[in-house]
């Protein structure tokens, strides 16, 4: 599935049998820790079903304790169909997960920065990344999300255009996955009465960001009139990537159309 597991600690069982010609049986998962993404997950537990009429290997009941949060998972492998995978996480300590430093540990009474919730549905042929197809919600609470490039340089941006603070603390995001790219179908940051909301694209492979911004209010109907007003006069474009945005403000976004495919910077490409 493209994502690497180091320092793992644990025990494997094995029932496992060979009929006609096939390794038919269970393997279970007891795994104390191990690293995934830069990230550790502990208490590890699962099986994998060797599925003799259908020639697939199932991945069934996987859960892990992750960040003070939970995550769980299923799925199956066929060496000609591929694999297919459906997860879901739950309160996992959003700061530490999205740390660039990795999962530092943080006060009991601090949870790194709010909570993460997610859920993704992924599916890819074998050796084939651009099949991989999917889709996925995830939802951020209490969050710091101004500690975070997008979110710090989205408030240096409008500082003097949008009343944002550095108490916004809420995001959302609903995603789809296409070979090498997630669209981005609907974004958001919000605090108090105001939020931003967009649309766009990024590169799995280098994070590359396309998005468009546009500022809404959260009051019914004010909302939607300072919402009609200013999409007629401004939009904030984010290009860069995840760890390096760099968001512009587009005037008259009705005569520039929304960004395409990003590339990285020249100060990226120098780097």
């Amino acid at each position: 599935a493209g994502i690497g597991f180091d320092g793992l600690d644990g025990v494997l069982s094995f029932d496992v049998a060979s009929e006609g010609g096939r390794a038919v049986g269970t393997i279970g998962l007891e795994v104390d820790q191990v690293m995934a993404v830069g990230r550790r997950a502990t208490a590890v537990s699962g099986a994998l079903v060797l599925d003799r009429e259908a020639a697939r290997v199932r991945l069934e009941g996987l859960s892990a304790e992750l960040l003070g949060g939970r995550v769980a998972a299923r799925g199956w492998y066929h060496p000609v169909d591929g694999w297919e995978v459906p997860a879901t996480c739950g309160n996992v300590g959003f700061g530490r997960f999205a740390s660039r430093e990795g999962p530092a540990p943080v006060p009991a009474d601090d949870e790194g920065g709010g909570s993460l919730s997610a859920r993704i549905d992924a599916r890819c042929l074998p050796d084939d990344p651009g099949s991989r197809r999917g889709s996925g919600k995830l939802v951020v609470r209490n969050g710091r999300m101004m500690e975070f490039p997008l979110g710090l340089s989205l408030l240096q941006l409008t500082q003097l255009m949008l009343p944002l603070n550095a108490s916004m603390d809420r995001a959302f995001a609903d995603f789809e996955l296409d070979g090498s790219e997630v669209l981005v179908r609907d974004f958001g940051l919000s605090c108090g009465t105001l939020r931003l909301e967009g649309s766009g694209r990024m590169r799995t492979d280098d994070l590359a960001l396309a998005l468009r911004m546009r500022s809404r209010g959260t009051l019914p109907l004010l909302s939607d009139l300072y919402g009609a007003v200013a999409d007629q006069f401004f939009a904030i474009d984010v290009g860069g990537t995840l760890t390096r945005p760099e968001p512009r403000l587009t005037p008259i976004p009705a005569f520039s159309p929304g960004p395409g495919a990003s590339t990285p910077s020249p100060n990226e490409q120098q780097q």
